[in-house]
């Protein structure tokens, strides 16, 4: 038995997946993101669990699309990072879908039969052509091999911003006119999370849809806005493996950066910065001294809540939340749950 696992909870998964469905129309699919090893929660144990519930996974990589396929599933895959030319034959040895970014790239790929998804770039400025680009990407897919089999693009606030939302979402539906003219089966999609909770008229033909899955709610504003119940589905836990009673003016771990005020008892476990325990977190609430490479240590009497009757430590769960953590050291929620070690054994609760 290992000394600290995740446990993601299977009924909590499905409820999140069933509650953001309740928001769809009948005919809008459902793209999971299970990208950065689903965001930190297991990328083989969450494919497993939504292969029968979701129309298609969203990766970003070619390693990820053929760890799912490796495990016998055949649900549909959108690539949505880059991939080298030189990985061509595996994305179609691995029957998935591709993000084409670029003119340039979609030059590349003409002679193959690969199915891609263009991406539209709408002011996040990051991948995608320009709308006045459209056409010339749609004469070279037109004379080309490749199958276009979607079209899409990504907001950049649609968690707090509502009216640049709405300016994307309109230049978008301005291109998919023109692209679905030409290719009328492609799928259009822009929907993330917060979009699909708070801007209903961009479903469209299908929504992409990753922190809520795991019940991370992108704001407080895209939470209050949904009107539904989105739970945590991750609970990291560790054995307690020493305990130490301090005395008044003893330090604990490097640097001594802590001094105890008064005798005090403390515990150890065997979790650090190297699991994916934030440094941030050194001598902050239930936790004393340094954040260590392997091991930190708590104080008992501020970890009441945390630490269950067989002695275990609940780092991140109901009572000690990703969100309680990203805003102790100032990032956001998805970060925390993404630099877990993906070597740490995730168990289906």
């Amino acid at each position: 038995m290992p000394l600290h696992w995740i446990e993601i909870s299977k009924k909590n998964l499905l409820n999140n997946v069933a509650s953001i469905k309740s928001k769809l129309q009948k005919n809008t699919k459902f793209m999971a993101m299970i990208k950065a090893n689903a965001y930190g929660h297991g990328l083989d144990i969450v494919s497993k669990v939504l292969q029968n519930q979701v129309d298609y996974f969203g990766v970003n990589t070619i390693q990820e699309a053929q760890t799912i396929r490796q495990l016998g599933i055949n649900t549909p895959i959108l690539i949505t990072g880059p991939i080298d030319i030189g990985d061509i034959n595996l994305v179609l040895k691995n029957n998935v879908d591709i993000c084409a970014h670029s003119i340039e790239y979609l030059q590349s790929l003409v002679k193959y039969p690969i199915r891609i998804h263009l991406k539209i770039n709408t002011g996040m400025n990051r991948l995608g052509i320009n709308p006045q680009e459209l056409k010339t990407a749609i004469t070279i897919i037109k004379n080309s091999k490749i199958i276009p089999t979607g079209i899409y693009t990504h907001f950049h606030s649609a968690d707090s911003k509502l009216m640049s939302t709405k300016k994307q979402l309109t230049k978008f539906k301005e291109c998919v006119t023109v692209y679905k003219s030409i290719f009328p089966n492609s799928m259009a999609h822009c929907a993330n999370t917060s979009a699909t909770l708070t801007h209903p008229d961009s479903h469209l033909d299908m929504v992409r849809v990753g922190l809520g899955l795991y019940g991370l709610w992108p704001s407080k504003f895209v939470e209050d806005k949904s009107k539904i119940k989105l739970v945590p589905i991750l609970k990291w836990v560790a054995k307690i493996i020493q305990h130490r009673m301090l005395t008044q003016g003893e330090s604990v771990g490097y640097s001594a950066t802590y001094i105890a005020k008064n005798n005090m008892n403390t515990a150890i476990i065997p979790v650090g910065y190297s699991d994916g325990l934030d440094r941030r977190l050194s001598s902050k609430t239930h936790f004393i001294g340094r954040v260590a490479m392997n091991f930190s240590a708590i104080d008992i009497k501020k970890s009441k809540g945390v630490i269950n009757d067989d002695g275990y430590f609940e780092i991140i769960g109901p009572t000690f939340t990703a969100d309680k953590i990203a805003e102790l050291i100032g990032t956001i929620n998805y970060e925390v749950t993404t630099r877990l070690n993906n070597n740490i054994r995730r168990i289906l609760a």
